[in-house]
């Protein structure tokens, strides 16, 4: 997983792999002062999700 940009949860933007499913949200190496729920994404087609809480961005990578 790479760690997302310095940005706003709407615009972050966190590269998955196939290793990081079952794809969840927050993720183990976010701060626990910040966490919402957990909750489970599913990826459309195009290999995205978007977190529901919090808005952020999940690509999963095509190079694996």
């Amino acid at each position: 997983m790479t760690r997302p940009r310095n940005t706003s949860n709407s615009e972050k933007v966190i590269t998955v792999t196939k290793a990081d499913f079952p794809l969840h949200c927050p993720t183990a190496d976010q701060a626990s002062w910040n966490m919402h729920p957990r909750v489970y994404l599913i990826v459309n087609q195009n290999g995205k999700a978007i977190c529901p809480y919090c808005g952020t961005n999940y690509t999963v990578s095509r190079k694996n």
